[in-house]
Formats: C-alpha cells, structure tokens, sequence
C-alpha cells in the first residue's frame, strides 16, 4: 500500500502539498502552445494562398478535419471577363469526384447482400454487349481494371453533343478494348462507371440521379449538389478556363450536353457541399468502418501499380507512418477538383479550381502543411513556361525548341504530353504558328507517336497548308496500321478526307 502511494501523485498528501499555481502554468503552457501551433499553421496556409495569388490561380480551398472546416480561402475570380471574385459557395462542375459517390452506392448495395463484388457484368447486364462481360466483375469496374475505354474514345464521339441513353450504350460497346482479360492491368475507364451507373439503376429501381441522391447527398446534407438541367451552366458557377501562359487564360465554351451526371461523376457542386461529403465518410454516416476498409485497400488487395486501384477511391499518398491520404480528383472542361482526406488522422482538403490542370501540388502542398512539413514554392507548370516563351519570340519565323531552351525553362520532364498539352492550349487561342512549334518539336523527339503526326496535320490545316496537312495524316496513317490500330485508322481516313484537293 505505501508502495502504491508513493508512486500515486495524487495521493492526500501531495494534493496538500500541491501548489495550484503550479497547474495554472502547465495549463496556460498548454493552450499557449496550441494557440502558438495553429497561428503558425495559418500563417503558413495564408503564405500559401499567396504563393498562388502570383501564379493567378482561381478557386476555393477548404481545409478542416471531420468535425468542423478549420481553414478557407477564396482565390482570383469566378469570372475573369467581369472580375468577379470567387465565392465560398461558388459552383463547380465537380467531374471524376463523382465516381466516389457512385462507388460508395455500389458498396452499400453490397453490403446490403444485394449485389457482389464478384458478381459479373454478363449477368447483372445482359442486354448490354460488352467484351469479356462473363470474366468482368463489379470489382474489375470499381479498380479500373475491365479493360474498357472511355465512350469518348469511338472516333464517332463528339464532344458537347446531346447523345441518348442507346447512343451512350452504343459508344461504350463499340469503343476499343485495351486489354482482353480483365483484371490483367489498368486503365482509367469512364465506361465502366457507367455500367456501375446501370447497376446501380437497375437494382435501386430508381433512377440513377434519385439513387445517388437518397442514399449520399441527403445522407451527407449536400444540398447544393445536382445535375445540371440543360446544357448551360448555372448563373452560381463559375467560369471554367485553360490557362495558356503566366496572364493569359482562354474560357471553355464547351457546351454540356444534356447535363446529366452519370456514374462517371460531372455532378455540379460546391467546395462546401464537398467538405461535407468528406465529413460524413470519415464519420461513418455513408459506410461503416469496415466497409471504408475494404473500399480503401481494394478488399486487402491492394495493388499498389496504379493510384486508382481501389474501390472507387485514389491514393494521393500512402506511407508508413500512418499517413494514409485519399480520396478522388476531378479534371476536364475547363474545372479541377480535389476532395481527399487523411484516413488515419481524419483531416481533409477540398480545393475546386474553375482553372483546368491547377490541382494536386496545392492539395498536396496543404497536407504537408498539416502534417508539419516543408513544401517547395510553387512555379507556373511547364507547360505554362514553354507557352510563355513560344509566344515571346519574334514572329516572323518559327521557333526552334532546344535542349538549352527546354535546360533554360528548367524543363526536366519533355515527354509527349508536354508537347501536347502545349499545343492544345496555343491552338485554343489561335496562336498557330507557337503550336507548329510545339508539335514539330513533339514530332522530331516521339516519332512514332501517331498522334504527334495528327495534331501536326491539324496544324497544318489551320495554317492553310493542305499538302502538308495530308502528307502528316498520311504518316499517321501508316503508324496506326502499324500498331494494328482500326479506331485510329478509321478517324486518320476522316482527317485525310478533309484535306483540300
């Protein structure tokens, strides 16, 4: 018993000897030192935010945990042409974010014992005549690992058209298949989620947009998330952009199609409707614990060769010390969004951008501000500081792209879609002697590339010069066959066709 008493500091004699003073000063130490961590956090977030600011990046940020937001900032403007600033509760059009909402019903249905992830698309689909639909399972869907496409990768496909329930199904059936035996390797497929979307349909005998709805909106209080009714976007949305260089940004007038969200995400939404989906996962109010466990590590299978390789979620890191971030990014027409979370400590950050391609280092940079660490400042993306250089050049030739240029622009990785990228946002604003510049050069390093061949052909038309045009196309052509490629051939004989005589 003495034993027990001396090793007991609160014992009767030490609470008689205890000096108050004493626990008022290890209490006010202790809420000093918070008080000291979170200004020094919010001062790094606000440095961060002006680190941007220069760079003339638009957005929302949101940063918190599950239990309230702890952080937001709003950047640049919803509306370059009217200046007008971003707001909290701007809408976004939220793209591939939306395959978490569309996964997490298909989980819950599992769960539920009405579907398997083992069950396969032959028979939950039957009337759809998709390849390898008896060795394709729900699972392959989820992981990306079907071997399906995209619908937009049928040549026929155009951007911005009003396609019906059967021209989409069609699309999907006809486009090209990357791979023959499902669950060999990945590849990022639309498609599949779209199948998930008619399971999900079939089975909640409701249609998809009420399913997801119900069962994750309402759920997570998301009040500000729909589809959109029509082809516009609404008068709350911000104006979506691609930046081309440093101060000059081109809008996407893309126009929406029928604005319906499908089960491969184009959900409208705001980063505060966002915050709150992230909130009511990391609280259970969407799955269970075990049931998160399953979706993260793909059934405690995870491959770890591509980040997409859950059920329905994406790793944005995946380390040791128990810092394990996830969630999904969202990319295209002009928007980039980023809804991921840190599973083990329960932060979140939501950044939506009306700024295409502006996502993942500013995610990434606010997680290592959270987890204490240091970041490198952010630069303009090299696709942003070779189109600056291009378009600085005298014009009255076309500029030769270098070794030393690309070393002078601290260009390290020249791969194709650098090339790329380049001379698609040129050609956006017309600048087409910079693109032939950027194409030519992407022509000369990846000559094997179909692709490089025709976008030069493009170019070419663009500048009038229809012999050349024909001439690219024609190489393209002869790649494609190469490569046994029949998509591809069936779109170069378009381009070759509208060549003039």
């Amino acid at each position: 018993m003495k034993k027990m008493e001396a090793n007991n500091f609160f014992n009767q004699k030490n609470i008689q000897q205890f000096n108050p003073a004493y626990l008022c000063i290890v209490v006010l130490t202790f809420f000093f030192t918070v008080c000291c961590s979170a200004q020094l956090q919010q001062s790094r977030f606000d440095s961060l935010i002006k680190q941007y600011q220069q760079l003339n990046w638009n957005g929302v940020l949101l940063i918190g945990n599950k239990d309230k937001i702890t952080y937001s900032a709003t950047l640049g403007f919803s509306n370059r042409e009217t200046r007008a600033p971003m707001q909290l509760n701007t809408a976004f059009k939220t793209e591939s974010v939306g395959k978490m909402f569309t996964a997490i019903r298909i989980l819950q249905l599992i769960k539920a014992g009405k579907l398997s992830l083992s069950s396969s698309v032959a028979k939950l689909l039957p009337d759809w005549k998709i390849p390898n639909a008896d060795k394709m399972t729900i699972q392959h869907l989820l992981t990306h690992t079907s071997g399906l496409s995209s619908q937009w990768e049928h040549p026929a496909y155009e951007f911005g058209k009003i396609y019906t329930r059967n021209d989409i199904k069609k699309f999907i059936e006809e486009a090209p298949v990357i791979f023959t035996t499902p669950g060999e390797r990945s590849y990022y497929s639309n498609s599949g989620y779209v199948l998930l979307e008619e399971i999900i349909t079939n089975t909640d005998n409701m249609s998809f947009e009420e399913s997801i709805k119900k069962n994750v909106f309402y759920v997570a209080g998301m009040q500000q998330t729909r589809s959109l009714n029509d082809s516009v976007l609404p008068s709350n949305a911000a104006r979506p952009y691609y930046q081309i260089t440093e101060k000059l940004f081109s809008p996407d007038i893309t126009k929406y199609g029928d604005g319906k969200a499908s089960g491969a995400g184009g959900w409208i939404s705001t980063a505060e409707d966002l915050f709150l989906f992230a909130q009511a996962y990391l609280n259970e109010k969407l799955l269970p614990r075990k049931w998160m466990e399953i979706q993260l590590t793909n059934n405690h299978t995870i491959d770890s060769n591509s980040p997409y390789r859950r059920l329905g979620m994406a790793v944005l890191k995946d380390k040791p010390e128990k810092t394990f971030i996830a969630g999904h990014n969202g990319g295209g027409k002009g928007f980039t969004i980023d809804v991921y979370f840190d599973y083990y400590k329960g932060d979140i950050v939501v950044w939506c951008s009306n700024q295409y391609g502006a996502a993942y280092e500013l995610t990434g940079r606010a997680f290592a501000i959270l987890n204490n660490k240091k970041y490198n400042k952010p630069i303009h993306a090299d696709r942003i500081r070779l189109a600056d250089w291009l378009l600085k050049q005298p014009t009255n030739n076309i500029p030769v792209i270098t070794d030393s240029v690309l070393s002078q622009l601290n260009i390290k990785a020249a791969n194709e879609f650098l090339f790329f990228s380049v001379f698609d946002n040129l050609t956006e604003v017309h600048e087409y002697r910079a693109a032939k510049a950027a194409i030519s050069t992407g022509r000369e390093r990846f000559p094997s590339s179909a692709y490089m061949w025709i976008k030069s052909g493009e170019n070419a038309l663009n500048l009038n010069e229809g012999v050349e045009a024909k001439r690219y196309f024609e190489k393209a052509f002869l790649l494609a066959e190469e490569n046994k490629d029949s998509a591809l051939i069936t779109v170069i004989k378009q381009k070759i066709a509208s060549c003039p005589k």
